[in-house]
């Protein structure tokens, strides 16, 4: 049965993270021609989970166990379908979530939101403080870019927020635990070393750029 391109990227992505995280080299797969059925299947599975949960950030997902349980050297593509590997995705994310903000991927990650926030004012001719309040649909824009993992509560507060125009059910319904997860990190957040000053330098540099 022929992949779909879609079918192929998750192939690829798992072979990508799989290798990386033994720190072994891995090459792109371009033919899929003797692909076993099994895996094929697989990755069938694998897609519509992704269609169904289009906020699951496939890269995080692959990463997910390799992080929670270090001693295993290797997770093939069935144990992604299985109701563990969502469950050590929610894990992992929960984690993300609370790491210490001035560590690198914190810090990779503040950087890679705020450019995000950027690319997407730019687009809908937004200031920074405009896009807190922006909605396209009936919730904030910004609580649909953190529910898929574009930005996180770090980059909220760098950005300052400090309420949101959305009822709690919804939010509680959205993200479990918001505002302890919300407040947890702020107050990591201005107790930083790095991660303060890093972000207030890249919103004057973004804001510089918008008067241009």
């Amino acid at each position: 049965m022929k992949l779909s391109e879609e079918q192929k990227r998750i192939y690829n992505n798992h072979l990508a993270i799989s290798r990386k995280m033994r720190d072994k080299p891995f090459r792109i797969r371009k033919n899929f021609d003797e692909l076993d059925t099994n895996k094929t299947q697989t990755l069938e599975k694998l897609n519509r989970m992704f269609n169904s949960y289009p906020n699951i950030d496939v890269q995080l997902f692959f990463e997910a166990p390799y992080f929670l349980y270090q001693d295993m050297e290797y997770f093939d593509l069935d144990y992604f379908t299985t109701q563990k590997a969502k469950k050590d995705y929610t894990q992992y994310i929960k984690q993300i979530q609370l790491m210490s903000p001035d560590s690198e991927e914190s810090l990779k990650r503040l950087i890679s939101g705020l450019k995000f926030i950027s690319k997407f004012c730019d687009e809908h001719d937004l200031t920074l403080d405009e896009y807190v309040l922006f909605s396209e649909k009936n919730i904030p824009s910004m609580l649909e870019h953190l529910k898929n993992h574009k930005i996180n509560f770090y980059v909220l507060h760098a950005l300052g927020v400090s309420k949101i125009n959305i009822e709690n059910r919804i939010l509680e319904f959205m993200f479990s635990d918001f505002w302890k997860t919300f407040q947890k990190t702020k107050n990591m957040f201005y107790t930083s070393n790095k991660m303060k000053e890093l972000a207030k330098k890249a919103i004057e540099k973004i804001q510089n750029g918008k008067k241009q």
